[in-house]
């Protein structure tokens, strides 16, 4: 047909099988110019995904940034915000109870004389290598940075007297960190103990991997690596995060009144949480999931006033105050829109909420998601609350101002799909300022408490930081003394 032009919207989705398949139909007909389009890049961290992308698209030739498109007045100014919160009684004492094993391990490492620091001197002083021989410092240090650097600080912090040629630096008199301890036991478990005939040293390396696991990480014969632990489940879906979004909410109905309209994004419907059997006793089936978020906000005298409407892909709950209205509404809705849908009330179980059940050729998780966003223009509802698969890419709501983002989402693309929901441009509203607000778990002086905030820094350029002081100042130094932002900041 002549095609030499190709146009790719949303270009951020051509990672694996289908750009392979479109690098073959732009090859078969010998398209000359390709054009990418996307708000959302992917990240040269996702490894083979993004080299298959750049094998088809190459690299970014033109970047707008958000707040140059802002200024020209085609999206809504807004802001990044963000909430901390701390873990439930129960739930810290699941976390400090969780790092006992790490702790006790950590102890017996951290004193002169033992096996593992007779081991590290050697490999740091002496620098003898696993293959025999020596290296001198700059090479040293050149191979395996993170691990020489690491045990300079453990040495130092037990006053080991260092040769003349180690180059020792600031930050090698900060404290030893989870990370530097990983770097040092991942050496002395594999190059020590693994090959070790003593039946002592094969029960410490199951203590070593036992401990790890605990707090996320998992020894293997290439080293330690990282993983789901149960810390990083409670903190994620920790119950404290229910009241921080009825805090939130409660400012944002204050400050904004009657043109509040609030979205707050869920990872699932019931919560994957219990995946780790290890978790059951602190968190129930419902933890961080929507239904949890709804059947806390309908409970609140002052937030039921906003109407809550859950939609997932398998259910609709909707505030009591408005089932019926829902129903006509949605009926006159389908009518003029010439669609096959019937809907009726179900009675909730719960006696604040019910559910909506729906039928007709055109009923599906699409048309209540265009029909509940409609409700919401119109302000029949101010507050939705929904999964990340359904509320992310591809919704768009005009009035939406307030998104409160629970989901655990963790790529670049995934994370600034969601936020660029609330920024849509109001003819109605010229004066929107959009608030997207993140809720972060930590707990203080832990070495995994930090998990939750690692986990929004990692994909999270900037943003601005509000604290609700609820506990004690020195909890909020010990914070300030070991978040990883306070350099930056």
């Amino acid at each position: 047909m002549g095609v030499k032009t190709v146009v790719f919207d949303e270009c951020h989705h051509l990672k694996n099988y289908w750009a392979v398949v479109m690098r073959e139909i732009i090859k078969e007909i010998e398209a000359t110019n390709i054009i990418g389009l996307t708000a959302t890049p992917p990240s040269s961290d996702e490894g083979e995904s993004y080299e298959c992308y750049t094998a088809l698209l190459g690299e970014i030739d033109f970047q707008l940034p958000t707040p140059a498109v802002v200024k020209d007045g085609m999206l809504s100014p807004y802001q990044d915000l963000v909430y901390f919160c701390l873990p439930t009684q129960e739930e810290l004492k699941f976390i400090e109870d969780t790092h006992e094993r790490y702790k006790k391990l950590i102890e017996n490492f951290d004193k002169k004389g033992c096996d593992f620091y007779n081991w590290i001197e050697e490999r740091i002083v002496e620098r003898k290598l696993v293959s025999g021989g020596k290296q001198d410092w700059t090479k040293f240090i050149n191979s395996r940075p993170g691990f020489a650097a690491a045990g300079v600080k453990y040495l130092i912090k037990n006053d080991c007297k260092l040769p003349w040629d180690i180059t020792i630096t600031e930050d090698m008199y900060n404290e030893m960190t989870v990370g530097d301890w990983c770097y040092l036991i991942e050496d002395f478990a594999l190059h020590k103990l693994k090959v070790s005939d003593s039946d002592e040293d094969k029960v410490l390396y199951e203590d070593i991997k036992l401990a790890l696991r605990s707090l996320g990480f998992i020894l293997t014969e290439r080293g330690i690596r990282n993983h789901n632990s149960p810390v990083d489940r409670v903190l994620a879906y920790s119950k404290s995060k229910l009241l921080a979004v009825k805090d939130i909410i409660k400012e944002e109905m204050l400050s904004m009144g009657d043109k509040l309209r609030v979205a707050v994004i869920t990872d699932f419907e019931i919560s994957n949480a219990l995946s780790l059997k290890k978790v059951e006793n602190v968190l129930d089936e419902e933890s961080g999931g929507a239904v949890s978020v709804l059947k806390e906000l309908v409970a609140d005298p002052e937030i039921d006033k906003l109407n809550p409407i859950m939609v997932t892909a398998k259910n609709l709950l909707c505030d009591d105050d408005i089932s019926n209205q829902y129903v006509e509404i949605g009926t006159k809705w389908a009518k003029d829109n010439s669609l096959d849908i019937k809907l009726e009330v179900q009675p909730g179980v719960e006696g604040l909420f019910c559910a909506i059940s729906g039928s007709g050729k055109d009923w599906n998780s699409k048309t209540a998601v265009l029909f509940t966003t409609y409700l919401l223009e119109e302000g029949v509802t101010k507050c939705l609350i929904g999964t990340r698969g359904l509320f992310s890419e591809g919704w768009d709501s005009i009035a939406l101002n307030t998104l409160i983002d629970l989901s655990t989402a963790t790529t670049f693309a995934s994370v600034n799909q969601l936020r660029g929901r609330s920024i849509r441009k109001n003819e109605k509203e010229p004066q929107k300022l959009a608030n997207n607000w993140d809720i972060v778990c930590i707990a203080p002086g832990l070495e995994r408490g930090y998990n939750d905030l690692e986990r929004l820094l990692k994909n999270t350029s900037s943003f601005t930081v509000y604290v609700r002081m609820e506990e004690s100042s020195r909890e909020l130094t010990m914070w300030t003394r070991h978040c990883p932002l306070t350099k930056q900041r």
